[in-house]
């Protein structure tokens, strides 16, 4: 598969940095000669290529003509939808448009973004506000991705010392979760995702991921002792009344919870205020700790703080955890930040609106029978529909052979989930979810891609 990316920042190298160790076939496009001299040092195997995405002569840039993706990801809303014009105009296959701040709503949004030549559109901020709003909404859970139209969850629940679990094997725990179609799936214990077998005993402070029927979540979240967490009517505290910020406010000024929004510039505290109805907006400094106090500081549930800068969010984060019991989350730019907040400060969360769009856009890297896919460090979920040609169709489960570090963890059949045993035969049309480690992605995947013919 051939794999154009228009924008070498944070997001492009994060993506680049996972798609090369896949062995993608990779051209990056960017105007900054000396960004794409330090790709080119790390990423020998990537073509690289210092061009101006809206001139003309990008047109005839033969790297276009069998590209089988194009992503437009550079910080500007106007040259990615230009990029992906000129892009699908000199035959790529396929585009994707990442939009922050253009909306294309309506009727005829289908047909606009036919006539820019663009197909699928990726937007950080509904990515970051529609994650911040899961966490918020259910404490302790720190991921969620969906599977088959949002019928199967994969949920990553932050295990603490009170849950039902700690001490228990995973195979304990798979057997009071079979009949309904929940299986552990993956194990973060120190930044290090794992396979769990049978014997792996939960810890506290584990990131434990579940395989989950999306209309169970509630069930999942009451098994694992988290029931009184998630009830009542919460407080909530948002730093940063910007794109995201007002987002999350609009989203949760909808529930029963209780929003304040804090915004220092005077002229957007009024706009926002004008457009929200059940939210307060406060015109203040979201890292003074006097006017903090003031409004109610002490008092909230959530504190998250949602400001350009990551480190007003960070500072502002920590204030509320000195003076309040609240969970915090904070906004980062930076990736790597996100994991070294959550390991080393007093932090709750930290999110990255640039992590999670090239989370996003890897699922429309992967080609054939692979739907969906989500990826932790070295470790990937995907979701594969079988056609009568794989060579798995007909064999039982335990006739594959896959190696320790690969699993097929559930099999969706008929409109059912099914957790399947060393004689689940596969059948065609099967959806098939499973777990494997980048290593052992040819060999796992010789099983489950369709012959060639």
């Amino acid at each position: 598969m051939k794999i154009v990316i228009a924008g070498a920042g944070e997001v492009g190298y994060n993506l680049i940095d996972k798609l090369a160790a896949q062995g993608a076939r990779l051209w990056v496009v960017d105007r900054d000669a000396q960004v794409l001299e330090k790709l080119s040092r790390k990423f020998s195997e990537v073509t690289v290529d210092c061009a101006n995405l809206v001139d003309s002569r990008f047109l005839t840039k033969t790297h276009l003509k069998d590209a089988d993706l194009f992503l437009a990801i550079t910080n500007s809303d106007e040259i990615n939808m230009i990029a992906c014009k000129m892009a699908s105009s000199a035959g790529a296959k396929r585009t994707v448009c990442r939009i922050r701040s253009i909306q294309l709503k309506g009727a005829k949004r289908e047909e606009s973004l036919k006539s820019l030549g663009i197909d699928h559109i990726i937007n950080p901020v509904e990515l970051a506000a529609n994650e911040l709003f899961h966490l918020v909404s259910a404490p302790y859970l720190v991921d969620t991705h969906e599977f088959d139209q949002g019928n199967l969850s994969l949920i990553g629940y932050r295990i603490q010392e009170f849950c039902n679990i700690v001490g228990q094997s995973i195979s304990k725990i798979e057997e009071k979760l079979a009949s309904l179609s929940i299986k552990p799936g993956l194990v973060v214990r120190q930044d290090r995702a794992f396979l769990p077998d049978g014997r792996t005993l939960i810890e506290d402070q584990d990131l434990l991921y579940f395989f989950c029927p999306t209309g169970m979540r509630s069930w999942l979240r009451g098994f694992l002792g988290y029931a009184k967490e998630a009830k009542g009517r919460k407080n909530i505290m948002i730093n940063g009344g910007g794109h995201i910020g007002f987002k999350l406010a609009t989203m949760l000024e909808n529930t029963h919870h209780r929003v304040k929004v804090i915004e220092r510039d005077r002229m957007r505290s009024h706009n926002i205020a004008g457009r929200l109805t059940n939210a307060m907006v406060l015109n203040m400094d979201g890292t003074d700790r006097r006017k903090l106090l003031a409004e109610g500081l002490d008092e909230q549930d959530f504190f998250v703080s949602l400001t350009p800068r990551e480190d007003v969010n960070m500072a502002a984060c920590l204030i509320a955890k000195a003076h309040s019991n609240a969970k915090t989350i904070c906004l980062v730019k930076q990736a790597e930040l996100t994991q070294i907040i959550a390991q080393g400060t007093l932090i709750d969360l930290a999110i990255s609106p640039r992590l999670l769009t090239a989370r996003s856009l890897i699922r429309f890297v992967h080609a054939g029978s692979i739907e969906s896919y989500f990826s932790h460090g070295h470790t990937a979920v995907m979701q594969l529909r079988l056609n009568p040609k794989c060579p798995c169709v007909g064999k039982r489960l335990g006739e594959l052979a896959l190696p320790k570090s690969s699993t097929v963890a559930v099999i969706g059949r008929k409109g059912h989930y099914i957790l399947p045993g060393i004689k689940t035969e596969f059948e065609a049309g099967d959806l098939v979810f499973l777990i494997q480690h980048d290593q052992d992605k040819n060999e796992v995947m010789s099983f489950f891609s369709p012959a060639e013919p």
